[in-house]
């Protein structure tokens, strides 16, 4: 199962947002399911991150999509490890992050392959999304 933490009101309301999280992810692990945290814009990430880390202390089979367009991803990935769902350039209309977003496709694209090839090689449950480009 995947899930949009702004979904969760998980900004404004903290608390709230920590205790239904789990309860879905305890639902989730009941009915044999896993749970995925869906990353959205970066300015969330590391908020993201952090929930995930703090879910997994819990539930460690919780997962985490990272974003290859950002050059912290690689690092990402070597740190989450266990279940990761890499992605490509889903927020490819995203403002310029300064020097944190690669600018061209192929960046991207390598940083992608950088990505899997690490997630393969790890020990952990390596997923795998694409994005349609237009």
């Amino acid at each position: 199962m995947s899930l949009k933490l702004t979904a969760l009101v998980w900004t404004s309301i903290r608390h709230w947002f920590a205790r239904h999280t789990a309860r879905i992810a305890e639902a989730a692990r009941t009915s044999a399911m896993t749970v995925t945290i869906d990353m959205e814009d970066h300015s969330r990430t590391d908020a993201t991150l952090a929930a995930v880390m703090a879910l997994r202390e819990e539930f460690p089979d919780v997962g985490a999509v990272v974003q290859a367009y950002l050059r912290r991803t690689e690092a990402d990935c070597r740190e989450l490890a266990t279940r990761v769902r890499g992605c490509g350039c889903a927020r490819a209309r995203t403002p310029k992050t300064g020097g944190g977003r690669f600018q061209s496709r192929s960046d991207v694209d390598d940083s992608y392959a950088r990505c899997l090839r690490l997630l393969m090689a790890g020990p952990g449950f390596p997923m795998v999304a694409t994005t349609t480009r237009s």
